[in-house]
């Protein structure tokens, strides 16, 4: 992407962005809901992957009109997700409890009871931005790891600045490690994404095919004994979000790291799999 192109596109955001601050919230969904439906109908190659990972999950529960209506709602769901991470701060001032109604709470406490850190662990699904209220409801620090977005830099400082406002203290690529072993000595909370493993990541089963899940939640729990929670986050028919903080998951510690670990990415891999196969 050229230097013009990613100036127009960053503009662009920066206009969506300022245009739904100012418009009500329900229209700001209901316009999301709109542009959900046109890619729906419009992006046909994407429509034809996201049908087809469908089908290969849920093929034996749900018929073709089934699995293309909820192709339809994921379009849907995706382009809300991208308009609520727009609104962040207006949603922060509005007060998140009008959107996000929280289960669970009181996990985090009994994890932070251990004393040695605790990893929120999630995937990128929902309005995975929007579960950065969990900043608000934290009794200590609580960190994000960003990804960089090297395609347009500028929107990592647009996105990392929404992050801040949300409550969340942004910990960057470069000293991510440091930082998040700095955490978890001082007892902090800091949420980590399970399924972005790329090249590094480690392969395991994951809805019916394979996927690469990242290493570094549990390597660090291994190592430095912190408690893993997984969080999910979904939209309700009324048009809120349930953010639910489960119970830290009780990992398997032979003192054979590599074992150890595949034990429990599987772990927290099945986990979601069973959200996303009640929740699709």
């Amino acid at each position: 992407m050229n230097s013009f192109k990613k100036s127009f596109l960053f503009a662009a955001i920066k206009i969506a962005a300022f245009l739904f601050m100012l418009l009500p919230i329900k229209l700001d969904l209901w316009i999301g809901r709109c542009l959900g439906w046109i890619g729906y109908h419009l992006l046909s190659k994407k429509r034809k992957v996201v049908y087809a990972n469908l089908k290969t999950v849920f093929a034996s529960q749900l018929s073709a009109s089934q699995l293309r209506v909820l192709t339809r709602d994921v379009f849907i769901n995706f382009v809300q997700s991208v308009v609520e991470l727009l609104c962040l701060p207006k949603i922060k001032r509005l007060g998140f409890e009008k959107f996000v109604d929280l289960q669970d709470k009181e996990n985090i406490d009994l994890a932070a009871e251990r004393g040695r850190g605790v990893i929120l662990l999630a995937i990128h699904s929902g309005s995975w931005e929007l579960a950065s209220v969990v900043g608000g409801i934290t009794k200590g620090p609580y960190h994000v790891v960003a990804n960089d977005q090297s395609k347009l830099p500028q929107l990592d400082k647009m996105l990392n600045e929404y992050r801040t406002i949300a409550g969340a203290h942004v910990i960057t690529a470069g000293v991510a490690t440091k930082e998040i072993i700095r955490a978890m000595h001082d007892n902090e909370v800091v949420s980590l994404v399970l399924d972005q493993g790329g090249k590094t990541g480690l392969t395991v089963p994951f809805l019916g095919k394979t996927a690469s899940m990242s290493t570094g939640a549990m390597r660090l729990a291994l190592k430095y004994g912190c408690a893993v929670c997984p969080v999910w986050i979904e939209r309700r028919a009324n048009g809120k979000h349930m953010l639910r903080i489960s119970p830290a998951l009780a990992l398997t510690m032979t003192g054979d790291l590599e074992k150890d670990l595949s034990v429990n990415i599987i772990k927290a891999a099945d986990h979601f799999e069973r959200l996303l196969r009640e929740h699709p």
